[in-house]
């Protein structure tokens, strides 16, 4: 290790004047210095995790997947994050709006929040909109549309659990749409196809 390298840090200087003048506390020092440096290699990965936790406060667009991840687990929204694969950008977005989310828990414009930082095309339906389509108060009914994203095995399980935990109506009725639009065929026509599954409570 090179002692005589210039370093950023200069713990010397907060030595007490006796100490200052002794050898071995400024070589202990140069050393400190040297390992602790921005300019040192030596605790790179130490230096590389103190900045996660540092823009984990104040810039989470410089947060890796591995830390966001984290965050959104300590405000304790892992089972959104659950229900799709998502993609870096819309995984920051969400990131962005997570005290937010938390402020709107419960509420109609929360969910309307989330669904659409999570990509989806909705219409959805609370039981005092509409008494005859749901007489059961405390209920809603939603459609959803996967726009280009497909889904995964345990999509519904995954949001039945994000809508028992951040909603208080019941879901009573969810029906799934699919939407995949291509730019261009063959023929220079965009196509859009809209299949169609009802999942809950019944096949269709």
């Amino acid at each position: 290790m090179d002692l005589t390298k210039k370093n950023y840090i200069n713990s010397a200087k907060y030595l007490p004047p006796a100490l200052a003048k002794n050898v071995y506390y400024t070589k202990i020092c140069s050393l400190i210095d040297s390992l602790l440096s921005t300019n040192s290699e030596y605790f790179q990965y130490e230096l590389n995790t103190l900045a996660s936790v540092i823009n984990k406060y104040r810039d989470f667009r410089n947060l890796d997947n591995t830390s966001i991840h984290q965050v959104v687990k300590e405000f304790g929204y892992q089972y959104i994050i659950d229900i799709l694969e998502l993609p870096d950008s819309r995984l920051r977005d969400l990131m962005a709006y997570l005290a937010l989310i938390n402020m709107l828990k419960g509420t109609k414009s929360g969910l309307e929040l989330v669904l659409s930082l999570l990509g989806f095309d909705f219409k959805l339906l609370e039981w005092f909109e509409d008494p005859i389509e749901l007489p059961d108060k405390n209920t809603y009914a939603l459609e959803l549309t996967f726009v280009d994203m497909g889904m995964k095995s345990t999509f519904y399980k995954n949001f039945y659990r994000f809508s028992r935990e951040y909603v208080y109506p019941l879901l009573v009725r969810l029906v799934l749409y699919f939407k995949y639009t291509y730019g261009r065929v063959y023929t220079g026509c965009a196509v859009a196809m809209h299949p169609k599954l009802r999942i809950y409570p019944g096949e269709e």
